[in-house]
């Protein structure tokens, strides 16, 4: 062989050992986990606001006629890696200007609870429903792809609550998540999705 050639054969090995180096030191970093998809059931009928709405407005207007909704809110908690799911019943709060009372009504499972009534010296803003586009599930997801999904990843016993409520004339959705004293907060407008920064 001459020096040239030996020179080439030198070469190709070098790079064919940077190659392989690279290759073992790529496996040796641990690489971050796909973020996981959302629980499924967080994304089925039974877990939409919508839906328990309609169950707690019949219960609010057997209450009072006038009542109108002022917010909606629901919290699952031990959201995380080995966590355990608990399922939790959505909160609605509707006020009534006839007798100026605010009304707590719980629905769980198909029904609806009364769980308080007090006066209120304030009369609380009306939730615009007829701006409602986004439901929770929808609220859900947008979370979940805003870093949601990575904050459930890298924490346990995560908590995560969605609340409807108005803000400058317009339904909104806040959904956190919380653990450890650490928040992951998305503000979306429920009324076109957009995510309010």
């Amino acid at each position: 062989m001459t020096r040239t050639q030996w020179l080439v054969v030198i070469g190709l090995l070098g790079f064919i050992l940077v190659i392989f180096g690279i290759l073992l030191f790529q496996l040796q970093v641990p690489q971050a986990p796909p973020t996981p998809l959302p629980p499924a059931f967080l994304l089925e009928q039974e877990a939409q606001a919508r839906r328990a709405l309609s169950i707690a407005q019949q219960a609010a207007q057997a209450w009072q006629p006038d009542a109108y909704l002022t917010w909606a809110q629901i919290t699952w908690d031990d959201l995380g890696p080995g966590g355990i799911l608990k399922r939790d019943h959505w909160l609605f709060q509707f006020y009534s200007p006839s007798n100026k009372h605010v009304v707590l009504f719980q629905v769980s499972n198909g029904a609806a609870r009364r769980l308080d009534s007090h006066l209120s010296r304030v009369r609380p803003p009306a939730l615009p429903i007829d701006q409602w586009q986004i439901d929770s599930t929808q609220a859900f997801e947008t979370w979940w792809q805003r870093g949601g999904g990575d904050f459930v990843r890298l924490n346990t016993q995560v908590s995560i609550s969605l609340k409807l409520r108005p803000q400058d004339d317009h339904p909104l959705w806040s959904v956190v998540g919380s653990a450890g004293g650490q928040h992951w907060i998305v503000q979306i407008d429920a009324s076109d999705g957009a995510v309010i920064e």
